[in-house]
């Protein structure tokens, strides 16, 4: 069972993190000290700072431990107190996990309060009767260790035993669509199929409107393929797009994964097979199992880390080995490196207490990895987790696109994509009915004017004004040069930007 990934000031100050997108490109990334170990406690992992002096209210709302204590349904029995450290026996109001649901939200929540309220005083907390110890460690205002009865993972390898033996049923269907027929004939290679006439990109996804086909692609190799209403062809299973929750559940039965009534996914020999009531859409992820090699590799790789506490060279190699990744983030305070159609994450979070490699549900290969260190099995499946996030997205974004004001087109609504800087990197147009692509502009735009409902004039600091028609893709250069390039106004075709006008030619 892991302990800890505990990256020290000598290994870890700069780290270079191997990107792999096409060609192999190294880049510098400042790595950063971890926190000594992993805390069960999943809010900080998501950049919860909760447990910050100066953000809590606990010693404004009650006057006593006990108050406190009562509030959260439990009884203080004995306390002997330090300045360094508070000792209580107390009786909880539940046992570390009801049946095989965990309690950790609960304890971890009690004990931040109990810390905040002890203004940072270490503690160790007892339940005998319960068999519960809990000792938490406080450095800085800061909780630095959470250690459940010795185990400074507890929740994250109690948790990883319990997913272990999960498993979920394989739904027997026929494919009809044959660009999807050709996909899986193929090894999903984008190359093999020819789907039309390509309108637009948006999102990382190329977009083929009229024959109602969009998709996303790793390497050579299609990560995510979605058929829109406008496919009228059968998908799979004799269903399409527009297939109501009734006609999937009478073909293919209770479905595998659901969120609702929104979304229901069902698991085949070569296929996911997911069907968006929310979106109208149906999208199909491939199966990917990991081969014998595969899994000897992958665990060589963390048996070298955990003995090293490398992770420099742990992301390097596996990034080698694998160049099938869908997500590589990174920066001076995290990485995260994540392979879903292999159920595969590499999680390493500045400030999380919840570092380590994650195994999902789809993961093919033997669940006797989780005995290696700082590996842990996860209850949900990595697929199901990116569909509902995909989901989830278009959903959003034809929301907002509905509730659009821009007063100067009707047909877009119009989102400014930034970096971590407030810079704009990208803009992306999306139709605001639903009738037309997305386009995705990728570049640095400073300004823009609509020409018309399809067409802009935008600039980008000391580099020109261009023309960019949404409809054909096309994109000109009106005005090259290295002035700052404020787009001011545009009328009676006369455009003014810094302290200059030009007439715009048709």
């Amino acid at each position: 069972m892991g302990q800890k990934i505990n990256f020290s000031a000598k290994k870890t100050n700069k780290l270079k993190v191997l990107i792999i997108i096409v060609l192999v490109i190294l880049v510098t990334v400042v790595l950063f000290r971890s926190i000594k170990n992993v805390l069960n406690n999943r809010q900080l992992l998501n950049g919860d700072d909760s447990n910050k002096a100066g953000t809590s209210t606990v010693n404004k709302k009650f006057s006593t431990l006990e108050e406190l204590l009562k509030n959260y349904e439990c009884r203080l029995i004995s306390k002997n107190e330090t300045n360094e450290l508070l000792t209580a026996e107390i009786d909880f109001k539940c046992n570390l996990y009801t049946d095989d649901i965990s309690n950790e939200n609960f304890f971890l929540n009690l004990c931040k309060a109990i810390v905040e309220f002890e203004d940072y005083r270490n503690l160790k907390l007892t339940d005998e009767n319960k068999d519960i110890t809990i000792e938490v460690t406080c450095e800085n205002k800061s909780i630095i260790e959470f250690k459940i009865n010795g185990d400074v993972n507890y929740y994250l390898n109690n948790d990883s035993r319990l997913n272990r033996d999960k498993t979920y049923k394989i739904t027997e269907f026929s494919i009809q669509s044959e660009e999807l027929k050709t996909l899986i004939d193929n090894n999903w290679d984008e190359t093999k199929v020819e789907f039309g006439t390509k309108e637009s990109t948006y999102s990382d996804y190329n977009i083929y409107f009229d024959e109602g086909i969009k998709y996303k692609t790793v390497g050579k190799n299609i990560y995510n393929i979605v058929f829109t209403e406008n496919y009228k062809q059968e998908v799979a299973a004799k269903l399409n797009a527009t297939a109501t929750l009734k006609q999937v559940t009478n073909a293919l039965g209770e479905p595998t994964f659901s969120n609702g009534e929104l979304l229901y996914g069902y698991v085949g020999e070569n296929v996911y097979l997911f069907f968006d009531f929310l979106n109208k859409q149906v999208s199909v992820y491939p199966v990917v199992k990991v081969s014998k090699d595969d899994e000897t590799k992958l665990k060589e790789l963390i048996g070298e880390m955990n003995d090293s506490l490398d992770i420099k060279t742990f992301a390097s190699k596996i990034a080698l080995y694998w160049t099938d990744f869908d997500v590589y983030n990174f920066d001076s305070n995290y990485v995260d490196l994540k392979y879903t159609l292999k159920g595969v994450e590499l999680s390493i979070y500045s400030g999380s207490l919840k570092n380590g490699i994650y195994i999902y549900q789809n993961y093919s290969g033997d669940r006797s990895i989780a005995d290696l260190e700082n590996v842990y099995i996860k209850e949900t499946d990595a697929v199901y987790d990116s569909e509902y996030a995909r989901s989830m997205g278009e959903a959003e974004k034809a929301y907002k696109a509905s509730q659009q004001n821009n007063v100067e087109s009707e047909l877009y609504h119009v989102e400014l994509i930034t970096d971590q800087n407030g810079d704009i990197i990208k803009v992306g147009f999306i139709s605001v009915d639903g009738t037309r692509p997305d386009v995705e502009l990728n570049d640095r735009v400073y300004t823009y004017v609509w020409l018309n409902e399809s067409q802009i004039l935008y600039s980008v600091q000391n580099k020109g004004i261009y023309y960019y028609d949404l409809d054909t893709l096309t994109k000109r250069i009106l005005v090259e040069g290295e002035d700052n390039y404020e787009i001011k106004s545009y009328e009676n075709d006369i455009l003014t930007y810094d302290d200059t006008s030009v007439r715009v030619e048709e």
